[in-house]
């Protein structure tokens, strides 16, 4: 099923993760170490989902070349860690035949069993402090301010100066 992308600008995704969850595993360390075996890493998400429409869209800017990014964040020792992940691929499902492209620690602790959403990886590099032109789609309210406003896991952010003058 092909979509026409009527977003005026791209989307991306901005995902909260931790450490502290399962064993104090190293999160983004575990997905790099996938990466730099096999070329690229699923990440799962646990809870809330992303909605059909906004994964379609996701696939389809990502079929048409335009680079998506999920922005991954994780609040420790009082301040905000950001990291930047090139996105191939979002999903509800794990697909068939790609364990060796996951963490060990998903299968160790059920989550590849629990997750809700699926993002296929290529690159996770760590960005600066701070969101800069990063909005919430919905509320325009830029991606920083939103994270000390918002407990929500998962974001749909777009680029733009947000509408609290960040």
């Amino acid at each position: 099923m092909t979509m026409e992308v009527r977003e005026r600008r791209p989307i991306h995704l901005l995902m909260r993760f931790s450490d502290k969850l399962f064993s104090q595993i190293k999160v983004i360390e575990a997905h790099q170490d996938v990466i730099g075996k096999h070329g690229i890493v699923w990440m799962g998400k646990i809870g809330k989902t992303l909605g059909h429409l906004k994964v379609a869209i996701a696939n389809e800017q990502i079929k048409n070349g335009l680079p998506t990014f999920v922005f991954l964040v994780q609040y420790t020792s009082g301040a905000y860690e950001f990291h930047k992940a090139t996105l191939l691929e979002v999903t509800h499902r794990l697909p068939p035949g790609v364990s060796k492209f996951v963490p060990h620690y998903y299968f160790d602790h059920g989550i590849d069993k629990i997750a809700t959403l699926w993002l296929k990886l290529s690159k996770i590099e760590p960005i600066g402090p701070r969101l800069k032109n990063l909005r919430i789609q919905s509320s325009k309210m830029t991606a920083q301010k939103s994270l000390s406003k918002s407990t929500a896991g998962l974001l749909v952010i777009e680029e733009g100066i947000g509408i609290d003058n960040y």
